[in-house]
């Protein structure tokens, strides 16, 4: 997993890590507070915009739209492996239900021989 860094600091005991926000009404904690709002309010848009333009989605994806570096993929963003890769998962999903019921049957008729047998 990718870290990042926003460059800036917080005493640890002024931090609230299930928020992710600095706690407190001083003014540094609401600079903080305000400066990763801003920051999250960005990762989000970049998403957003990752996800518009049909790009393969991934934490990658986002930190370089996030960041504004040009995509590395002309047309489109998905590199034709990454596309017929996409393609077969796509269509394996597709026929998933049709092969869980396949097995579904297949175990049952499984199941009966062996109460059969028995």
């Amino acid at each position: 997993m990718g870290r990042a860094t926003t460059g800036r600091a917080t005493e640890p005991d002024r931090w609230i890590a299930a928020a992710g926000r600095a706690a407190g009404t001083k003014s540094a904690s609401k600079f903080l507070n305000a400066y990763l709002d801003n920051l999250q309010a960005k990762v989000y848009e970049a998403h957003r915009q990752v996800i518009e333009t049909n790009h393969l989605l991934t934490a990658e994806t986002i930190k370089n739209r996030f960041l504004g570096r040009e995509e590395t993929v002309a047309g489109g963003g998905i590199p034709g492996t990454q596309r017929k890769v996409a393609a077969l998962v796509e269509d394996e999903f597709t026929r998933l239900p049709k092969a869980l019921h396949d097995l579904s049957e297949a175990y049952a008729g499984i199941h009966e021989v062996e109460v059969w047998v028995l």
